[in-house]
C-alpha cells in the first residue's frame, strides 16, 4: 500500500487560515487518486480551496470522498486551504491512495 502523511498546525485559531497538506510518497499507480476525510471534521472546517481541484466531492453520512483523475491524481500531495468554524477538539480521519488511515486531532481556539 502507498504511504501518505498529514502536515497541519495542532493549534489553530476559529476563523484563522488553516493549510492542511496531505503528502503522498508516491502517485497512485491506477491512475486515479481518493482521500477520505471524517465528515466531522470536514462539517467543522470552511473549505476555502482544494489544489489541485478535485473532480468530484462526495459527501456521505460518515465521510468525504475527494476523488481526482488525470494529471490531477499524479500530484504528490493535496492541499487543503480551509479556515476552522467550530471552536474545541477536533478529530479527524484520513485516508489516501489505499494506505490504512490516520487519525489527527486538531484544537480551535478563539
Amino acid at each position: 500500500a502507498a504511504r501518505f502523511w498529514v502536515e497541519y498546525h495542532r493549534f489553530v485559531g476559529q476563523g484563522a487560515a488553516e493549510r492542511l497538506t496531505i503528502h503522498l510518497a508516491a502517485a497512485p499507480s491506477r491512475g486515479a487518486l481518493e482521500i477520505r476525510m471524517s465528515r466531522a471534521f470536514f462539517d467543522a472546517l470552511q473549505i476555502e480551496r482544494v489544489t489541485p481541484e478535485p473532480e468530484t466531492v462526495e459527501v456521505g453520512a460518515a465521510d468525504v470522498v475527494l476523488r481526482f483523475a488525470g494529471a490531477a491524481a499524479q500530484s504528490s500531495s493535496v492541499v487543503v486551504d480551509a479556515e476552522p468554524r467550530a471552536v474545541g477538539r477536533q478529530t479527524a480521519t484520513i485516508g489516501a491512495a489505499g494506505a490504512p488511515p490516520v487519525t489527527l486531532t486538531q484544537f480551535v481556539y478563539f
